[in-house]
């Protein structure tokens, strides 16, 4: 991997992250908001944090974005300079299908940036407008990877729903993680309602959600993958069974925290809650190192030809 490759892998890296956060952390709030209508009152504390995760979120979106429009350029002009050169930006933006999605998909993290530094954000309104707007520019990095490739919408609708389907699970983790970590260090009624009423329905939509991005990343395996032998004999098939496996290890911890943990603490044994908030942080790791390879995964060429 060269070294533009190696900055632009690790921008990529934030860049999914970001959006995964604008995805799932509204969609929790919004959940809580449905079915704790009294806890943001209770717990103020939990919407600074999403108002700080939020900005944070954007701002990283932004400038992530910027940067690999650089790094574009980079790859375009042959050298660091070009990233720079008013000409190559230009060819990049608007003589090439990632610079037309590009100039949008920019356009949206602007907007996201400015409604998460705006008051409404804390309010219910503001974080359906986040929903909304992060759901259509994280659907629209599918424009930026490989299923851009392929003929037809197929391609391009199963990775938009992959990558939909990944913000709501991985970008949901921090927002479930501070719930059960507040819990555990300074419980409270609000808090405890909380934790009891969200975690069954989060199991629940859990499992729909999850199913969706398994079968949409079979969909997408199979479009990228020429074989069951090229999943070893390339480097993509390589770096892809790396990312299956950490799926599965992920899937496999949320299945114990269904099973297990979740009826303990139905049942109040408080333990289980801080047993449930490393889960939570396990699982945000995980979330991490998978989105690590789907940032490689996207510099390597498809498994087609093997």
């Amino acid at each position: 991997m060269s070294e533009v490759e190696a900055v632009l892998a690790a921008t990529r890296l934030v860049q999914f992250a970001a959006a995964m956060a604008l995805v799932g952390a509204p969609a929790f709030a919004l959940g809580l908001a449905a079915w704790c209508p009294g806890f943001a009152a209770a717990e103020p504390g939990f919407a600074r944090f999403l108002r700080r995760m939020l900005a944070a979120a954007a701002l990283a979106a932004v400038a992530s974005e910027a940067a690999w429009l650089d790094l574009e350029a980079t790859s375009m002009g042959g050298s660091w300079g070009a990233a720079l050169d008013p000409a190559t930006l230009r060819a990049v933006l608007f003589e090439t299908r990632f610079g037309h999605a590009w100039l949008w998909h920019m356009g949206l993290a602007a907007a996201l940036l400015a409604l998460a530094l705006a008051p409404a954000v804390g309010r219910v309104s503001g974080f359906v407008l986040v929903l909304l707007l992060g759901a259509a520019h994280a659907m629209g990095l599918a424009w930026a990877g490989h299923a851009m490739m392929r003929p037809g919408a197929g391609a391009l609708a199963a990775q938009a729903i992959h990558i939909l389907c990944g913000g709501l699970w991985l970008g949901s983790l921090p927002a479930l993680y501070w719930l059960l970590a507040r819990a555990r260090a300074a419980p409270s009624p609000a808090l405890d309602h909380a934790v009891r009423t969200l975690l069954p329905l989060y199991s629940r939509a859990g499992y729909f959600v999850v199913t969706i991005l398994v079968l949409s990343g079979i969909a997408n395996s199979a479009l990228l993958v020429g074989s069951a032998g090229a999943l070893v004999a390339s480097a993509y098939g390589r770096v892809l069974l790396v990312k299956i496996a950490l799926v599965l290890a992920m899937i496999a911890v949320a299945l114990d925290n269904r099973l297990m943990l979740t009826p303990r603490i139905l049942d109040r044994n408080p333990a289980s809650i801080a047993s449930l908030a490393r889960h939570v942080a396990l699982e945000q790791g995980l979330a991490l190192l998978i989105l690590a390879a789907v940032s490689v995964l996207g510099l390597l060429p498809p498994a087609l030809q093997q």
